[in-house]
């Protein structure tokens, strides 16, 4: 591991309170590598782009520990500013969907590890419209609400079994289909779908998961998964349990692999960005950018 100027960007609002870190447990592991690291906090939503795109050029790799939110902002900076330097995460989130996708461990100490002993890989990043980035989800619909609306204090206080009540508490206003026209490399199709988007995850907020054998990261391509309205509770239920299974045979679940995708609605459409809003969308087009950044993971 040769990089040795370290830019550390943490997020001190992210995670169970049980479970906040101390940060030294991260630099120590750095500091015995003989690694110069400049660490910085953020204050607010916004903060680590602001941070990463001022201070990257200066350093050899970026570490952001947070939520996923927190690497999507970083991620988010680095394209914009067009720094091309590998990023390190450290999840501290209450969900850590990119952190199960990409096998980094929830311990602080062993996610710095990695990082030391790792090596970078490419990583596709989706481009929302013409200026948003994700790195695993863009979806609309069904449960998706629930990730940027739960409130953050439950969030950090109950982790994922915070989604859980929240999303019993919005089950019925959230179960109304949007009614949207798919294209997607050459694949069109339209009608009522409770739920929709594009993937580049193992786990979505636990609600949605994928076997790991079938997912590639860098492959650039996106899962588009579109869930139609069932005609009633019995089908309802059996969709459901098909994809808690991870069947997507289902005849209201259209699955495939895409790499563009164009989504026009006939309302105004609120979508989630790995978690947080992304906006009322009538229409938009999602791109992937293949290997858009690298991501540090085991070594092969």
């Amino acid at each position: 591991m040769d990089f040795k100027k370290i830019l550390l960007v943490i997020n001190p609002k992210a995670g169970l309170t049980q479970q906040r870190y101390n940060i030294f447990d991260i630099i120590e592991s750095f500091c015995e590598r003989d690694c110069i690291t400049t660490t910085l906090t953020t204050l607010k939503e916004g903060d680590a782009v602001r941070l990463v795109e001022k201070n990257a050029a200066e350093h050899e790799m970026v570490v952001c520990s947070g939520g996923d939110g927190t690497l999507n902002e970083t991620v988010t900076a680095l394209l914009k500013s067009g720094v091309n330097i590998p990023i390190g995460y450290i999840p501290s989130g209450s969900t850590n969907d990119m952190a199960r996708t990409l096998a980094i461990p929830r311990k602080n100490k062993k996610a710095a590890e990695l990082i030391m002993e790792g090596e970078p890989k490419p990583f596709d990043v989706g481009l929302f419209g013409k200026d948003k980035y994700f790195c695993y989800t863009a979806s609309f619909g069904a449960f998706t609400k629930i990730s940027y609306s739960t409130p953050r204090k439950l969030k950090n206080v109950f982790g994922h079994f915070a989604y859980v009540m929240t999303g019993v508490a919005k089950a019925y206003e959230e179960l109304i289909p949007r009614y949207v026209k798919v294209e997607a490399d050459g694949f069109e199709c339209e009608g009522e779908f409770l739920l929709g988007g594009v993937f580049n995850s193992r786990s979505v907020a636990g609600l949605i998961k994928l076997d790991k054998s079938d997912i590639v990261l860098d492959d650039g391509l996106f899962e588009l998964i579109l869930i139609r309205k069932p005609k009633n509770t019995d089908a309802l239920y059996k969709t459901l349990n098909e994809l808690s299974r991870q069947r997507f045979t289902d005849e209201h679940v259209i699955f495939r692999r895409v790499r563009n995708a164009k989504f026009t609605f006939d309302a105004p459409t609120p979508w989630s960005l790995d978690g947080e809003f992304g906006g009322d969308i009538n229409e938009v087009e999602v791109k992937n950018l293949k290997h858009a950044v690298s991501i540090f993971g085991k070594k092969n």
